[in-house]
């Protein structure tokens, strides 16, 4: 996942948030997804982010 897609993630979640495992899903045509283990506190969340890159879709 390209560095700048982390540090959006990270924003946006919560300040206190630490990117814990980022994993590449298979499948995907139209987008690639990417399911993401992060920390908030004490706890960790599952989250998967849909990123849409396939130009022949977007037109």
């Amino acid at each position: 996942m390209p560095p700048n897609t982390v540090d959006w993630i990270l924003k946006k979640v919560d300040a206190d948030v630490k990117m814990i495992e980022i994993n590449k899903l298979k499948g995907s045509t139209s987008s690639t997804l990417h399911h993401n283990s992060i920390q908030i506190g004490g706890q960790i969340k599952d989250v998967v982010i849909r990123q849409f890159d396939n130009k022949e879709w977007l037109m």
